[in-house]
């Protein structure tokens, strides 16, 4: 998949090399420009854009959360959503090129997971104070399940 530019200039180069063997005297193919270098840059610099741009969004999620579990919870958000869309761009055979990556918004994606994330904290946190004791692991799951369904109501 992140390849296939590459993989598709080198069947040209070679193609290329082929049919100038078969020129007649004098006549010369000549290759002047491969962008296969180009490619492999522009594949690394997505690469790293994707990584510093992800880790940035965790450093920022931690520091307004204000909560490890809770920022680590919208931080696997991030890993999560390009895995799952990775693996649908491969099984529909879709290249990963700048418009189908660009389509994967994380902004979207990390708002909703700070929204739900956020409303659940905030719901169990009122639940405690209500109770005034911790809650059993059935009650949590509950006010979570609650808050969740909440938010996604709202949008």
């Amino acid at each position: 998949m992140w390849d296939h530019h590459r993989q598709v200039v080198g069947r040209v180069v070679d193609r290329l090399q082929q049919l100038g063997k078969a020129m007649p005297p004098g006549v010369k193919i000549d290759v002047f420009y491969d962008c296969r270098e180009l490619a492999d840059r522009t594949i690394q610099t997505a690469i790293k854009n994707l990584a510093e741009g992800g880790l940035s969004v965790v450093a920022v999620l931690f520091l307004f959360l204000l909560q490890i579990r809770a920022g680590r919870i919208v931080s696997a958000a991030i890993p999560l959503s390009l895995l799952v869309a990775i693996a649908g761009m491969r099984y529909f055979n879709i290249s990963a090129n700048l418009m189908s990556l660009g389509a994967i918004d994380f902004r979207l994606i990390v708002d909703a997971a700070v929204v739900i994330v956020e409303n659940c904290v905030r719901r169990l946190s009122e639940e405690r104070r209500k109770l005034a004791r911790s809650l059993s692991p059935e009650e949590r799951r509950s006010v979570i399940l609650a808050a969740s369904v909440e938010v996604r109501k709202a949008g």
